[in-house]
């Protein structure tokens, strides 16, 4: 598709702006580093926190560190020497954004979940199950069995270096006995009536896999149970942030969906009480469908 363009502004203007604000989020990235990280130099600390001062921030008030750090570590792998490959990437690239997911999990999951019917009773009862797809480091697989002390979290990934990190990851945590992973494609999943809850992160997922893996998921739910789509900051318009996030969702090599995708896709596989998920601020858009 080719993309007709009517500049609005000078290339050194935004240049200026666009290095100010990667300056500004490397700012708050070291000013709220792990404490497991390696120490940062105090004048180093210092001048990260004068950073976020002029730009009328609270430093104590900046999100986490790990949250932060994994927009940088993305780019700095897009723009490297060599060919982007998503599973390819450092492992600590890989780290920090499925941390940074779980992360965003442990706050936004009862806001999300709560929204859809019946699916929060469901998962506080013994044997409950939820389908993790793209599970990566397990964060979020955790993160929801954390939540959730009845259920089981069954984690898929394509990736057995992948899954290596994410059984790392698992080691002491206190509900890794109920987090299970393994090595397989959603397009393949061929189980029957065995989940409540199955996400899939669209961004990650490749096109040609997206709508066999969706429909293979609507088949492993239990009546009454949700398929949870997270899209991305993916609208139908032609706005910088629209465009950001379809570079993004290129690059990691999955699908971008509107919300108007989503819903026919979810529709199209047979579920029902198909909706748009009011997401909090920063989260990824969702549309989810219910088995009937």
């Amino acid at each position: 598709m080719t993309t007709t363009l009517t500049p609005t502004t000078s290339w050194n203007a935004a240049l200026s702006e666009w290095k100010r604000a990667l300056g500004c989020l490397g700012a708050a990235a070291l000013v709220t580093r792990p404490p497991d990280w390696a120490p940062m130099r105090p004048d180093v600390l210092e001048a990260a926190r004068a950073v976020l001062v002029a730009a009328g921030l609270d430093p104590a008030e900046a999100p986490s560190g790990r949250q932060l750090a994994c927009p940088l570590a993305q780019v700095a792998a897009v723009v490297g020497p060599g060919e982007f490959a998503w599973l390819e990437q450092p492992d600590a690239v890989l780290l920090a954004q499925g941390r940074a997911s779980g992360h965003g999990v442990r706050f936004a999951a009862p806001h999300i979940l709560a929204a859809l019917t019946g699916l929060t009773e469901r998962l506080g009862r013994p044997g409950g199950a939820i389908l993790d797809v793209g599970t990566g480091v397990a964060a979020i697989a955790a993160a929801l069995a954390e939540q959730f002390p009845a259920v089981t979290v069954t984690g898929l990934d394509v990736s057995e270096r992948v899954l290596a990190l994410a059984r790392t990851e698992l080691a002491g945590h206190s509900a890794a006995a109920r987090v299970r992973l393994r090595r397989q494609d959603i397009a393949t999943l061929d189980e029957r009536e065995t989940y409540d809850l199955a996400w899939i992160p669209v961004p990650f997922i490749a096109p040609d896999k997206l709508t066999a893996g969706v429909a293979a998921a609507a088949a492993a739910l239990r009546p009454g149970g949700w398929l949870l789509l997270g899209l991305g900051d993916v609208n139908a318009d032609r706005s910088l942030d629209t465009a950001v996030a379809r570079l993004t969702i290129a690059a990691w090599g999955g699908t971008a969906l509107t919300a108007d995708d989503a819903r026919q896709l979810l529709i199209g596989v047979g579920l029902t009480d198909v909706t748009t998920i009011a997401t909090p601020p920063g989260a990824p858009a969702m549309t989810a469908g219910r088995r009937p």
